[in-house]
């Protein structure tokens, strides 16, 4: 088993040359014959980190163009607010590598202006969208380590976990309300699924 790493966020589908998955993008797993997407902030670092621990260099990450429609194709998603949160305290807060390093120091109301001005960023990407009209089975986060215990894959760790919380106004609570009405009704079927 290799050592955990660390990397910097990336921001197109790749590997460099140390074997480490970057960016954001759909992995293709031959050994399982799946596909499988965690949007950014809804768990792909965890993906990211098991495929390096566990030595699965077949393992290709590959844009969403370039999916196989006929795959069993699967996509993890998160409760919107909980994903809003979580990209605020990581980075702004916390100020960790992004593209858009304008957000570093923001307030949360002050990034949701910002991605409501139309600044793009795959952090705050809708699901829906990185999702697009694929016919995926959902899989809520917070079952993301069941579903890979129940297909026997292995335990897959929490990495690049954000603690603590996020001041949350009534205003604000409305802005990503609206912003991510789709996420809402893609989250609350991923939940019906499987319960």
């Amino acid at each position: 088993m290799r050592e955990p790493y660390k990397y910097d966020q990336g921001y197109t589908p790749r590997i460099d040359n140390n074997g480490v998955h970057r960016g954001w993008g759909w992995f293709v797993v031959p050994d399982w014959n799946i596909t499988i997407a965690a949007p950014p902030k809804v768990g792909s670092s965890a993906l990211k980190q098991f495929f390096h621990m566990n030595e699965m260099d077949d393992v290709r990450m590959v844009k969403r163009y370039d999916v196989n429609p006929n795959a069993d194709i699967y996509f993890v998603v998160r409760h919107p607010h909980d994903r809003f949160a979580s990209l605020w305290k990581s980075k702004c807060r916390d100020k960790a590598n992004i593209l858009d390093k304008r957000v570093h120091g923001m307030t949360p109301d002050e990034l949701m202006a910002h991605i409501e001005a139309g600044n793009k960023d795959v952090h705050w990407t809708p699901q829906t969208t990185l999702l697009g009209d694929f016919n995926a089975t959902l899989i809520p986060l917070e079952q993301l380590g069941d579903w890979f215990r129940d297909r026997n894959y292995g335990e897959l760790g929490m990495f690049n976990k954000t603690d603590g919380v996020m001041p949350l106004s009534e205003e604000l609570h409305v802005k990503i309300c609206n912003f991510y009405a789709e996420d809402f009704l893609l989250y609350a079927r991923a939940l019906k699924l499987t319960s």
